[in-house]
């Protein structure tokens, strides 16, 4: 038996305080009450364990004055503290105490602090002194298992071809396989349990973990459905598995609020998940204190990290793009104190693909186009078919998976840029011909945004942007010229353009014009220049030109008009119609026809 089993406290910290690995036995105190901690203690084989010196950490801090005799053990850390204020130059704080204790009053502040100064927090706690002791006990052992885990409710397709030391089990195999018999005939050295639950569960398919200890006394009228008096367990009972019944060395419990603050808590104590993690053989278990947004860029962290040391520290980081507030906590101790470390920004949409989707949401909705306009039904189908992956990580977790998606989503907007130049071309009075002052006036100048800028035609213009007052209308940029009018009108992250053209017509009824275009974004460009629609009948009709842009490069177009010798002698303009990545520009300039 690995351990000395001692039922009198005062006797127990004696031992401890003097405790070290090479001393055959661990002194570990059990009130004899708690029968299952006997059963369990008894149990373990040294055939599947061996001595390992404990991590000292920088700090310590006691949350309960029932164990203040824990600061006797010169293991735990080089220094104990009772504040904030003691808490400098340090990497690592060990927090030690019993589950009462551990409130959002007295813990919140620390872990904020913590979490701001870069400092890793372990705990080390228990709903009683029996149930800490045999915590702190198991943090000299190391189990000999090597198998790993992932059970998720989500598909885990993307994980497989690169995570052959992993045993994944996503939605597909929760349905298929007995998840029950899997956990419990297996010695595990890392389980991974990412569902829904709650405190006293978690969800996996048909299968739930739980955390009922009929072996600790009632502790409240609160309880889920099983703890109260003729009520059965909310799911299939056969298919129910006691967390502490798994023989594991670590569990990540990725689901909402399983070990929440004392005073934050939903049921009694006795029905805990944690807590019932605690009174199994799990020596160090990453757990969450309210929701939580874990995910698959997550799961990929956990299958990309091999210490698993700080890696709360780490995840709590990955999800800093998505929670406000400390969700993940560590309880138990390292196997080595790690480098600081942390992860890398989750691979989110690129800017892009975000712009694309919003312009497409925007036609979709806005009352600029019809119901039965072919752009806006084109792209509700768009978004229909594409929004169902911009949820975080579905498309994958690493920049290139976004990239791709960006290349693919660019891919299928080109064609619908190409019927938005089309429909113009068959018809210059379009209902996207008012994008402009139907997105003008539905917004509000941005008056810290107005610049002067030198017009095309070489005179001065006032530049600025318009804030949409509404979700579903267009942010634009306009340029105004005391010459050319409303010289620009532009959806936001369209390529920047030069249009100008002959000031009149020098050699007979023929008017030369230059376009250069300087895309920000990679997609193919389309344009088209066309007249006013009252002098169409004059004017040989142009055609609209594609523009590939696989890189990003300033293109020069030189072009001219030919106009019919019965037009009217006056001034006219050019329109420039400029489609990309589903977004619009417009551009102007002005001529004069004149007798040569």
């Amino acid at each position: 038996m690995m351990f000395e089993i001692i039922n009198d406290e005062k006797l127990y910290f004696e031992k401890f305080k003097d405790f070290s690995i090479d001393q055959e036995k661990i002194p570990l105190f059990i009130d004899p009450k708690r029968e299952d901690l006997l059963k369990i203690s008894r149990n373990l084989s040294m055939n599947d364990y061996m001595f390992k010196q404990i991590v000292k950490c920088d700090l310590g801090m006691i949350l309960s004055r029932e164990v203040m005799s824990y600061t006797m053990n010169a293991d735990f850390c080089r220094k104990w503290i009772d504040t904030l204020e003691e808490m400098k130059q340090a990497s690592t704080l060990l927090i030690i105490g019993l589950y009462k204790d551990f409130t959002q009053k007295k813990v919140l502040e620390i872990l904020e602090h913590c979490r701001a100064q870069g400092i890793a927090v372990y705990l080390l706690l228990g709903r009683d002194l029996s149930s800490l002791s045999w915590m702190v006990s198991k943090q000299f052992l190391r189990s000999n298992a090597k198998k790993c885990g992932v059970f998720s409710y989500k598909k885990l397709p993307q994980f497989k071809q690169r995570t052959v030391a992993w045993n994944l089990f996503g939605s597909q195999e929760l349905s298929v396989e007995n998840i029950k018999e899997i956990l419990e005939r297996n010695k595990w050295n890392v389980l991974v349990f990412h569902g829904h639950g709650k405190e006293d569960h978690l969800n996996l398919n048909d299968f739930t973990l739980h955390g009922f200890n009929r072996c600790i006394k009632w502790d409240g009228k609160f309880a889920p459905s099983w703890g109260h008096p003729g009520q059965k367990f909310f799911k299939d009972e056969k298919k129910a598995i006691m967390l502490s019944s798994i023989k594991a060395e670590k569990v990540f419990l990725l689901s909402c609020s399983n070990f929440p603050f004392s005073d934050a808590r939903l049921y009694g104590a006795r029905y805990n998940l944690v807590l019932n993690a605690i009174d199994g053989v799990v020596r160090n278990i990453v757990a969450s204190l309210a929701v939580q947004s874990a995910d698959l860029p997550e799961l990929s962290l956990i299958l990309q990290e091999s210490d698993m040391n700080n890696i709360s520290d780490q995840l709590q980081e990955s999800l800093s793009d998505i929670q406000p507030f400390v969700s993940l906590v560590t309880i138990g101790l390292p196997d080595e104190i790690p480098a600081k470390k942390m992860s890398s920004p989750v691979a989110r949409e690129t800017d892009l693909t975000k712009l694309i989707l919003s312009r497409l949401s925007i036609f979709s909705s806005s009352t600029m186009l019809d119901s039965t306009h072919p752009i806006k039904k084109w792209a509700r189908k768009i978004l229909t078919e594409t929004m169902q992956y911009t949820r975080r990580g579905t498309i994958g977790t690493e920049s290139e998976d976004t990239e791709k998606f960006e290349k693919e989503l660019r891919n299928r907007v080109n064609p619908f840029s190409k019927e938005m130049g089309m429909l113009f071309q068959k018809n210059s009075s379009d209902q996207l011909a008012d994008f402009d002052s139907f997105n003008i006036y539905r917004s509000v100048m941005n008056k810290s945004s107005i610049s002067d800028v030198t017009c095309d035609c070489g005179r001065i213009a006032k530049n600025c942007d318009y804030l949409p007052e509404t979700s579903n209308v267009f942010k634009l940029n306009a340029t105004y010229c005391y010459l050319c009018g409303d010289k620009l009108v532009s959806m936001i992250g369209m390529p920047q353009i030069k249009f100008s053209c002959d000031e009149y017509n020098e050699k007979g009824l023929q008017i030369n014009y230059k376009i250069e275009i300087t895309p920000q974004y990679k997609g193919d460009v389309f344009i088209l220049v066309q007249v006013p629609s009252y002098i169409e009948k004059y004017v040989e009709k142009t055609q609209l030109r594609k523009i590939r842009f696989n890189t990003l490069r300033t293109v020069v177009i030189d072009g001219k008009i030919k106009i019919d010798k019965d037009i009217p002698l006056q001034s006219y303009y050019l329109k420039l119609i400029v489609i990309q990545n589903a977004g619009l520009a417009i551009s102007r300039c002005f001529f004069n026809l004149v007798e040569n």
